[in-house]
């Protein structure tokens, strides 16, 4: 077995074939060296025997064999998949933040309103992009706050923008869900007659509804996997995140689950491929040996064709060469007659 042949035997086979022989033994199995194996145990995370397991086995004990743990995918997905509460509770007032959400409410507070002059337009590249009034600023903050308590701890991070007129996301290796908080304008509630003016804006008439509205999506400037959760009375913000933080970890358990299948399937067509290539290996040796075989008795036929060829050719020369010599010999012969017959008369 060589090294490539090692690296496509599954985390199963390997911890088997490990704890079933001691390393030179299965060096030797294998045809590869201890360290090739023990650099792919070390890669596969399959435990290997520690010095004087096998004297132990030799000497007749049965020591602990340990179990094989499961992958970080595997793990990830076992964290993942735990139950995430109805309602996710909101930090107090006096309850520190996780950094992340104290520097966003540092942001917030510190940053001058937009254009608007109704909302702060937060774009930082660690941050959760934002168009919130300073008023709930601390709610926006102790929002993201309870939504990193529950990913974080899941393999779930909350990841930095490449670019720097985005926001952060929450991350999971190379997959991204962009995240974003907005409080939405609304009519002024009094409907008090305003003075008319050349520069007057339907948005002049809007203040901040005070509800925050949340979106998630894997990509940055597409909107159709687009999600979105808004603050109202029959949806309380408790039960909004508790939703979104249920969203973002079925989303990255989905996307696992989707890439193991792949993977299998890559693996099932990789090896249904071999067989393919063993099967055409086999028919294209058994036509060669077959076209040899035909070649060889086509061979065998024209040289016997040509040894025919050859006889009839010498039976021929032979034909004339006898003709000739009997042609000479009646010659020879009537010469003789004439001789004789010449003799006579004198």
């Amino acid at each position: 077995m060589s090294d490539n042949e090692l690296r496509k035997l599954s985390r199963e086979t390997l911890y088997e074939k490990v704890w079933s022989m001691s390393g030179v033994k299965l060096s030797e199995t294998l045809g590869v060296s201890d360290v090739a194996i023990a650099k792919r145990c070390r890669k596969l995370n399959v435990p290997r025997p520690p010095r004087g397991y096998w004297a132990k086995v030799e000497a007749g004990q049965r020591p602990k064999r340990p179990s094989l743990p499961p992958t970080p995918e595997q793990a990830f997905i076992q964290e993942a998949q735990k139950p995430v509460s109805r309602r996710l509770e909101m930090p107090t007032e006096s309850e520190a933040l996780h950094p992340l959400a104290a520097e966003f409410l540092k942001e917030l507070k510190s940053a001058s309103l937009s254009y608007d002059k109704k909302r702060v337009h937060l774009r930082i590249q660690s941050l959760p992009e934002a168009d919130v009034s300073k008023d709930i600023a601390l709610r926006a903050a102790q929002a993201f706050h309870s939504l990193l308590q529950i990913t974080e701890p899941r393999g779930i991070k909350f990841g930095r923008s490449q670019s720097k007129h985005d926001g952060g996301h929450f991350r999971k290796g190379h997959d991204y869900l962009f995240f974003k908080i907005e409080e939405e304008l609304m009519e002024k509630p009094e409907t008090a007659a305003r003075r008319k003016s050349y520069y007057f804006r339907s948005e002049d008439n809007k203040v901040p509804c005070g509800n925050l509205g949340f979106t998630l999506k894997p990509e940055r400037y597409g909107s159709s996997k687009t999600q979105e959760w808004k603050e109202s009375d029959k949806a309380p913000l408790e039960k909004l995140l508790a939703e979104m933080a249920k969203f973002i970890c079925e989303h990255y358990v989905e996307i696992q689950k989707r890439r193991e299948a792949e993977a299998i399937e890559r693996e099932k067509q990789r090896v249904e491929s071999e067989i393919r290539w063993k099967k055409h290996q086999e028919e294209e040796a058994i036509r060669k040996e077959e076209e040899a075989k035909k070649k060889h008795a086509e061979s065998l036929e024209a040289v016997e064709q040509h040894r025919k060829d050859d006889l009839a050719k010498a039976a021929e020369w032979w034909r004339v060469h006898q003709s000739a010599v009997d042609f000479i010999a009646e010659c020879e012969r009537r010469w003789r007659d004439a001789q004789e017959g010449r003799l006579m008369d004198d």
